[in-house]
């Protein structure tokens, strides 16, 4: 049974009456790590009743795992059998059905499928259960999904007022993993008092610029034609697992500001950090270079619809701009 945000807060609410086991899988480790310390607190089980073991651990184990997955708890209620490092093959999938079909089957199961393909075996046993056992699909935060989590992050805290200009500064810095960016404001809910409010200094204190320099310093670097550097912000980029259908879109959004501003003759204004580097593309580009990047957008947006590797298609875009134009750099030298 696949489920979405809504059905999983309900199952915590009912503390999953009723179910066996749940997959967790998708892109966002740190969304998984999360949403499974919740179900532990749903079903309140004390710590000594939680069995965690890799699928390798459970391959070569499995006759001892499934004696303590079958077997009730000697301090009494249940037990919860966690499993991490999924794999797409038939033959491990056979194993958790094993598992997950076994009569005697006492714990909760939780399986953490981190990256796991969608057309994994294993994804298809739970997606096709009917009650007992569900899968939740988890996708990487947004700029637009943050401010909820921020607001909900620091209020556990006591937190509860948060300025303006500090909600938009976090919105854009905070990276896309949630176990990054919950650590990020642990650290701000620290620094501030309860009840106080939150203001853009107290942020840039605390919170690094993980997400929006990363991005910015690609964009501008990639305009200026400064090749080093965007290899550099690329890393961070996939280092912090952006997508890249949303760097191709800031590009995007980069390039036509850059192109509309040429047509009117007008300079962009640029924050102060970028700003040479927003100097040295406006003395680079002109309107027909800029229509001929922008002309083969479409064609790269559509392989990071369709390639195994995305990130390598938005990379080598990126740096066959920057090459492209820092060969008028050399020329106006």
């Amino acid at each position: 049974m696949k489920w979405k945000n809504p059905d999983f807060e309900l199952a915590l609410n009912r503390r999953f009456v009723g179910m066996k086991g749940i997959l967790l899988a998708g892109q966002d480790s740190g969304q998984i790590t999360e949403n499974a310390g919740k179900i532990i607190a749903a079903l309140g089980v004390e710590k000594d009743c939680v069995i965690r073991c890799t699928l390798p651990e459970l391959k070569s184990d499995s006759d001892r795992i499934f004696a303590e997955a079958t077997s009730k708890s000697l301090f009494g209620g249940r037990r919860i059998l966690v499993v991490s490092d999924l794999s797409a093959t038939k033959g491990d999938a056979n194993l958790v059905s094993d598992l997950c079909g076994n009569q005697s089957l006492d714990a909760f199961v939780i399986l953490l499928g981190a990256d796991l393909k969608k057309d994994a075996e294993i994804r298809k046993i739970f997606d096709a259960s009917n009650s007992e056992f569900a899968s939740l699909e988890h996708y990487l935060d947004t700029e637009r999904d943050l401010p909820n989590i921020i607001r909900n992050a620091l209020s556990k805290h006591g937190v509860i007022d948060v300025s303006r200009d500090a909600m938009v500064y976090m919105s854009r810095s905070l990276g896309s993993d949630r176990g990054m960016t919950l650590r990020a404001l642990d650290k701000l809910a620290m620094y501030v008092r309860p009840s106080a409010k939150v203001t853009l200094e107290d942020a840039q204190n605390c919170i690094g610029d993980s997400g929006a320099s990363a991005i910015d310093q690609l964009l501008y670097s990639t305009t200026a034609g400064r090749s080093a550097d965007v290899c550099t912000a690329l890393d961070r980029l996939v280092e912090d697992k952006n997508p890249a259908a949303k760097i191709i879109r800031a590009l995007s959004r980069h390039l036509k500001v850059l192109l509309a501003a040429k047509s009117a003759s007008n300079p962009p204004v640029a924050f102060w950090k970028y700003r040479d580097l927003m100097n040295e593309a406006w003395s680079l580009w002109n309107v027909d270079r800029l229509g001929q990047v922008l002309a083969r957008l479409p064609e790269v947006e559509k392989q990071t619809r369709i390639s195994k590797s995305p990130e390598a298609a938005v990379s080598k875009f990126c740096i066959d701009i920057s090459d492209y134009i820092s060969k008028f750099k050399r020329r106006a030298a």
